[in-house]
């Protein structure tokens, strides 16, 4: 499969639970379930068959995440997940191509699998699981406001991106073919902290359960490990002799060194003897070189920085806290000529973007109007208009979504026109009701012709017009007299002198009075 062939999908996944690997502190077992087989929201449909061929490919791909640090304060963050990030980039030798600014916050192991899940209505459903594994002791902020979104309730969906080359398409929808191939596996926003929510493709994807806490009590664990596997090894060591326990302890000094997250880790427990509880907890590491490492601290209302140095044996670390030093963190910009080239490139797309938006928005007006008319309980709708258009006007990746928004609003416009039709249908019904009611046809009122020549009246078309007559006459027809009885009474019988123009012969209405 040629990559110049092969195009790019995006399906959702959610992540179903979450639990310590009891062998391992640093790693957090997750399960997702990546896709149903029915279609979803693009489109798109992958086979159940398809997706059991793909499922191997589910292997050493990454758990990727957009996060926007918190800006405001702890008690009321505003920090949290996005999209896939997609942008437009330039590799070395200047070719463009879309890339992501998401980082990696876990990987899976192994391929993914079919399992049962249910539903929010207790449905049982078929989907496509995959297990992926979190860096505990990396991202912390990250892992922990995913803790955050599931003790809330929230559901926090992903999305996973796939390669393929094959397809058909059947009345709009896509049916992927093999090959397909997963590539990534990004967490999507969740509406927390007041954020904006990233629609899933599929609604059966997000997050089921949860069940693991993260915090920096992970290096706890470690401690806790190593002591616990140092005491055992005593307990092993304790029946050889001196000779036979020494040996084994040099081979390990020898070919093992530090390595960062060793490093992390002991600074972490060097901190912890220093520090006080709650700075302890308020406190993590942001960066770790070769001798010093820098240490944010949370200070009342805010953030503060300090770069403290740190030594290092084959097996030790030691800082040295007394000497931290409060740091800042600046960056330079410099202009670029390829960057301005391809900036004033850009403008230029964006202003030809912008035209089609302002075409768009006309087409937004229309659609509102109706909108506004089907949404009287809005309080207002200015405001969701302007919000709409600011939209449009800032975010010009979001154009094509327009149509998709205006398909949203169909079943509510549908919604509207069943329940005029019901209205007018109840009121044409009532009004001939009590018309054969009054000719004393009920019973023809009741039959399924007179039904069906009701609902045909509504029809604002020739069509309704006959079907009124046919009503009308209906209920004329339905008309009887009784027989004249003769009246006890004779009638009163005047003469008149003149019978001169009394009923003109030449007058048929005048005649039978018309």
């Amino acid at each position: 499969m040629e990559l110049n062939d092969v195009k790019k999908g995006l399906c959702t996944l959610k992540l179903n639970s979450i639990s310590k690997v009891e062998d391992d502190p640093l790693l957090i077992k997750t399960t997702f379930s990546i896709l149903d087989f029915n279609c979803s929201g693009n489109g798109d449909i992958v086979s159940k068959e398809i997706a059991v061929e793909a499922s191997p490919t589910l292997k050493g791909k990454p758990l990727l995440a957009v996060y926007s640090p918190n800006t405001n304060t702890v008690d009321e963050p505003n920090d949290h997940l996005n999209d896939h990030g997609e942008q437009e980039k330039n590799d070395r030798y200047g070719n463009e191509y879309i890339g992501t600014n998401s980082i990696a916050i876990g990987t899976a192991l192994e391929g993914g699998y079919i399992t049962t899940i249910t539903d929010e209505d207790g449905n049982e459903e078929e989907v496509l699981a995959c297990d992926f594994y979190l860096w505990a002791d990396r991202n912390v902020e990250i892992l922990q406001l995913i803790n955050e979104i599931y003790e809330q309730g929230i559901d926090l969906y992903s999305s996973c991106e796939y390669y393929f080359s094959n397809y058909e398409i059947n009345d709009g929808i896509r049916s992927i073919k093999s090959p397909l191939v997963f590539s990534g596996h990004c967490c999507l926003g969740s509406g927390e902290n007041n954020s904006k929510k990233v629609p899933p493709a599929y609604d059966s994807s997000k997050m089921i359960s949860f069940n693991k806490k993260l915090n920096k009590a992970i290096y706890n664990q470690l401690n806790n490990k190593s002591e616990n596997n140092d005491s055992d090894l005593n307990i092993k060591n304790s029946k050889m002799e001196g000779d036979n326990m020494a040996e084994p302890t040099k081979m390990f000094k020898k070919n093992c060194e530090l390595s960062f997250d060793d490093i992390r880790s002991q600074i972490y427990m060097n901190l912890k003897d220093i520090m006080s509880e709650d700075e302890y907890y308020d406190s993590y590491i942001t960066e770790c070189y070769n001798n010093y490492f820098v240490l944010s601290c949370w200070n009342d209302s805010s953030h503060k920085y300090f770069k403290i140095n740190y030594t290092k044996n084959d097996t030790s670390v030691s800082i040295n806290y007394e000497d931290k030093a409060e740091v800042q963190l600046y960056q330079e910009w410099k202009e670029i000529p390829e960057v301005q080239n391809s900036l004033n490139e850009k403008t230029q797309e964006l202003t030809k973007a912008n035209e089609k938006v302002t075409e768009l928005e006309k087409q937004l007006n229309e659609k509102e109007k109706t909108i506004e008319s089907l949404n009287k309980k809005i309080d207002s709708t200015n405001t969701e208009k302007t919000e709409i258009e600011t939209k449009f006007n800032d975010v010009t990746d979001k154009l094509t979504s327009l149509n998709s928004m205006v398909e949203n609003m169909k079943p509510i416009v549908d919604e509207y026109n069943k329940e005029q039709f019901e209205k007018e249908l109840n009121e044409m019904k009532s009004t001939y009701e009590k018309k054969f009611n009054s000719v004393n046809a009920l019973e023809k009122f009741e039959t399924d012709e007179v039904q069906e020549l009701i609902k045909k009246a509504l029809n604002n078309n020739e069509e309704g017009k006959n079907a009124i007559t046919s009503l009308n006459k209906m209920v004329v027809d339905s008309i009887t007299f009784d027989e004249e009885t003769e009246s006890e009474t004779k009638p009163i019988k005047e003469l008149c002198s003149k019978q001169e123009n009394l009923i003109p012969n030449d007058s048929f209405e005048a005649r039978y009075g018309f």
